[in-house]
């Protein structure tokens, strides 16, 4: 990006103030309840607003004044994201720069006609689509006009923490969202809503066979890259997911029993992970231009397994696609820290192909340093978790815990061998 988008925080839930620069990988890391997901969240809404206008002109704007329907239509979306937030402190502040004079910001104050300010060059795609008419206007212009307005022409994919839940209610997830109605609907997270519905939408397009051979006609090269996304998925489940006739499994590779395992019957690491692999999966396929917010992607899974999530993860990259990952795992950053110190020697001219080879690794995992930033969240503020230096995450910020358990091992030995004395 020649541009660096900019997220600023103030007061909002347990940030009391960030102002960091966007990169095309993120990682945020720090305690729970910090304000990582906080962050997160605040991003999905602002890379989601370009959706929403476009979802507003077409349903149509009770209010003559632009403006004022689109702060209506946002405001709605941004308390069903961070409501929770929203009024627990006073000069609560989020702004979002997106590209040079194209910026959204809100305030909470009294006057509710000013919670939401848009740039002019906002406004003016507004007061163009005064008085849209769907039935005279081509739908395809006016997202490409919005996707060029905000520089994002990419689909927005949040993965919250407690994936699981889309797992253990496999068979009961169309019936729970069939009969609520949509004041119930507005009761569930909305990150966590959005996601059930993306898992509902795609399941069925995850035939086994029918996706190899859609994407081998298509594209050969495609296809060798995604049979080897799809081997990795393979190493982080121990076995291969299977959608035969909308009975959900997993085929474990080691088992003797011919049948999957049902998926509501899987270990909790394979259940909490399923759909960070098939989202990825089906995007890469898609060739769609995706952001993916990942929240937790270590979540239940054994060590070996969170190094290789982090691994699979920066397989999603390709193309145009940025991620952000919130963690607490010292094994995905450690990961990480590997795949952009392999880079880094790739680019000083030393020859890495067996070093990737032999630790099962491409090319295009590799994460370039100038497209990655990581941040330590903790206490309110946001810290820039990156040595200078090296490059890579600062080694404080990935295990201080270990730094801790084993300075205290350290103090209890001389202690024993003080007292043998």
């Amino acid at each position: 990006m020649s541009f660096s988008p900019r997220l600023r925080i103030h007061n909002l839930g347990p940030i009391e103030d960030c102002d960091i620069l966007l990169n095309r990988m993120m990682v945020l890391d720090g305690p729970q309840a910090a304000g990582k997901s906080t962050i997160a969240k605040a991003i999905f809404f602002f890379r989601t607003v370009k959706d929403e206008l476009y979802k507003s002109f077409l349903i149509g704007w009770a209010d003559p004044v632009p403006e004022i329907n689109a702060r209506w239509y946002l405001l709605r979306k941004l308390n069903r994201i961070l409501g929770n937030y929203m009024s627990i402190k006073r000069g609560t502040y989020l702004s979002y720069e997106y590209a040079p004079n194209i910026k959204i910001e809100v305030r909470l104050v009294e006057d509710t006609s000013s919670l939401i300010t848009f740039s002019p060059s906002i406004i003016s795609v507004l007061e163009k689509y005064r008085d849209f008419d769907y039935r005279n206007t081509n739908k395809d212009d006016i997202r490409r006009e919005l996707q060029e307005l905000f520089a994002d022409n990419s689909k927005i994919v949040y993965l919250p923490a407690g994936r699981s839940f889309t797992s253990l209610l496999t068979h009961q997830l169309n019936y729970i969202l069939a009969v609520m109605d949509d004041k119930q609907k507005d009761t569930l997270d909305y990150c966590m809503r959005d996601y059930t519905e993306r898992v509902l939408q795609i399941k069925p397009q995850l035939l086994e066979q029918q996706l190899y051979n859609e994407v081998a006609k298509i594209d050969s090269k495609h296809f060798g890259f995604m049979r080897f996304v799809r081997e990795y998925m393979g190493r982080i489940l121990k076995g291969r997911y299977v959608n035969i006739n909308g009975e959900e499994g997993i085929e474990l590779f080691k088992s003797a029993s011919d049948r999957p395992i049902p998926l509501d019957f899987a270990s909790s690491g394979q259940q909490e992970v399923l759909w960070i692999l098939n989202l990825i999966y089906y995007y890469l396929r898609e060739k769609q231009p995706t952001m993916f917010i990942i929240e937790e992607p270590e979540a239940h899974l054994y060590p070996d397994s969170q190094k290789e999530i982090a691994e699979y993860i920066a397989l999603a990259l390709r193309g145009e696609n940025e991620c952000l990952v919130t963690t607490h795992s010292p094994y995905i950053l450690g990961a990480m820290n590997n795949l952009l110190d392999i880079k880094r020697l790739a680019d000083k001219g030393a020859n890495v192909t067996d070093l990737l080879e032999d630790n099962g690794l491409i090319g295009l995992q590799l994460l370039n340093r100038k497209e990655f930033a990581a941040y330590f969240v903790d206490n309110g503020n946001i810290t820039d978790a990156m040595d200078e230096e090296t490059g890579l995450i600062r080694n404080e910020m990935i295990d201080g815990a270990s730094d801790r358990i084993n300075r205290l091992a350290d103090e209890i030995f001389a202690l024993e061998c003080g007292n043998d004395e």
